[in-house]
């Protein structure tokens, strides 16, 4: 079965999935291929104008070298083996590459990123998939990003703002002044006492900067920093009627054959150092945001562990968000879900019940129904998950926001029949409703400590029926058009395969 067929097939057949497909297959920055692993042959696949055109390469692998310049550019042959070797050990593989553009002898060298994988996930593969995405200007805005940092970087650590020369000899220090193509000793230098009193009084030098200052005039001070060679600090200083403190580096180093005269430099860095600071702190938000990530995944794990549910049931969730926000997406641009908004989203999907961590065993392991007062103190974990997600300290507001949202409102319902504040309709965020979909659908099909679990064909009738709380039309739309993917993602568990009619907390 070709790629582009065989995906075709995966969306159902409908008529909103086939023109998505159509515009994918027709897009001048995708290709699709597949891989004969007995026949090594490869065939690279695209849509013209409504008709098919393929590509077919024989002993493509036993002859890559022979296409080199030709087809793949040399220095992306070894990448391209190795992508198809992980691929037939079974496990997918990415990378980029250079590759002739439209896969022509007479196309240009475009840079391609190349996803390849096994059609069996079990045992050993015959075949492989894959796709080639253009991403060349991707490519070229990250190396001209590159180059403007290196020129930036010359440029700052270029810039020195003054020079002197210390002889410690007779303890004078000299500014050395540009004179011509040259340069020139100041003809009236200080002692070096003097100088670096005098600026400490006129307040040249700033507070936290003046014990290193004072340091030179310890014997011997200078002399020890630099015997291994150059001696260099950071200072903040005030020169020249500067209103305000910049910083500056102070560079001392030795010249040799003459002992005890010292070269010193001095380069305004204050735009580097301000562009670092903002580094650092850019750097310990991510820090901060990966630790959080990490510490709410783990009680999310520890939240599924006591509720006797097992791990599955994260990835599940996580993973049915992503596929019904990409597909609301697609068919209501009204949204404006963009793939930054739709990974938030996902992310927060897999902490939606963090809240159970302070449910008490008793009721939140109970074999059957709940009585209605342990039902209420249950609904309680939208809001006890609310208040952990807050006790972290994550400084992106859009982050913590939508994690709030999901945990909070997880169980809101379009009839406002839902908990804990009884939202309605669009009240409820969209990736909100996308969650509470995917979680009530997993609860389904999943066997639980008071229930079995049900087919996937009833699951998904008994969510679009209204037996497990309302949903918005376009949620529900959405919710049966990606059905053959959503079986896709469960389709080694065995629940779906199964019915049995326990009653489901979720549908109470």
């Amino acid at each position: 079965m070709q790629y582009e067929d065989q995906l075709i097939l995966q969306s159902g057949g409908s008529d909103c999935q086939k023109a998505f497909m159509d515009r994918l297959l027709n897009s001048e920055l995708f290709l699709y291929f597949e891989y004969d692993i007995a026949a090594d042959a490869l065939y690279l696949h695209r849509r013209r104008g409504g008709a098919q055109t393929t590509q077919k390469e024989e002993r493509f692998l036993a002859s890559l070298s022979e296409y080199e310049d030709r087809l793949v550019y040399h220095d992306s042959v070894l990448t391209l083996k190795e992508i198809f070797r992980d691929a037939m050990r079974g496990a997918e593989s990415e990378s980029e590459l250079l590759f002739r553009k439209d896969a022509k002898a007479d196309g240009k060298f475009t840079y391609y990123s190349i996803s390849c994988f096994p059609k069996e996930r079990e045992g050993k593969p015959t075949w492989l998939y894959g796709v080639l995405h253009d991403v060349n200007e991707k490519v070229k805005a990250r190396e001209h990003a590159r180059a403007l940092m290196s020129q930036l970087d010359n440029v700052l650590s270029a810039l020195y703002t003054n020079i002197f020369q210390m002889d410690l000899n007779k303890g004078l220090v000299y500014h050395i002044n540009r004179f011509g193509a040259g340069f020139q000793l100041d003809r009236e230098p200080q002692t070096l006492t003097e100088y670096v009193w005098e600026r400490i009084n006129l307040r040249v030098i700033a507070e936290e900067s003046v014990e290193e200052y004072l340091n030179w005039l310890k014997p011997g001070y200078i002399e020890e920093k630099t015997q291994h060679g150059s001696y260099e600090f950071e200072a903040k200083l005030k020169l020249y009627d500067a209103s305000e403190y910049h910083w500056y580096t102070e560079t001392i180093m030795p010249i040799d054959d003459e002992p005890g005269i010292y070269i010193r430099l001095r380069r305004d860095i204050n735009e580097l150092h301000e562009m670092r600071s903002q580094q650092y702190e850019l750097t310990e938000m991510v820090h901060m945001a990966e630790y959080n990530r990490s510490v709410l995944d783990i009680m999310a794990s520890l939240a599924e562990f006591r509720n006797a549910e097992n791990g599955p049931h994260i990835q599940h969730v996580r993973g049915l968000t992503g596929l019904l926000l990409d597909e609301i997406a697609i068919r209501f641009p009204k949204y404006g879900l963009t793939q930054s908004k739709i990974g938030r989203y996902v992310w927060a999907a897999t902490i939606h019940d963090i809240g159970k961590m302070a449910i008490a065993d008793a009721i939140l392991n109970k074999p059957g129904k709940l009585t209605p007062e342990e039902r209420e103190i249950m609904k309680t974990h939208t809001v006890r998950g609310e208040e952990i997600v807050k006790r972290l300290q994550v400084k992106n507001a859009e982050d913590i926001a939508v994690c709030c949202d999901v945990v909070r409102h997880h169980h809101e319902r379009y009839d406002g029949a839902g908990y804990p504040d009884g939202l309605k309709g669009d009240e409820i965020a969209i990736g909100v409703q996308a969650v509470s979909a995917a979680d009530v659908y997993d609860a389904l099909v999943s066997e639980r400590c008071y229930k079995g679990g049900y087919a996937h064909d009833e699951a998904i009738r008994m969510i679009v029926s209204g037996e497990c709380g309302s949903f918005s039309a376009d949620v529900l739309e959405c919710l049966e058009a990606i059905a053959p993917q959503i079986r896709a993602l469960y389709k080694d568990d065995p629940r779906l395969t199964s019915h049995t009619s326990y009653c489901s907390h979720e549908c109470e």
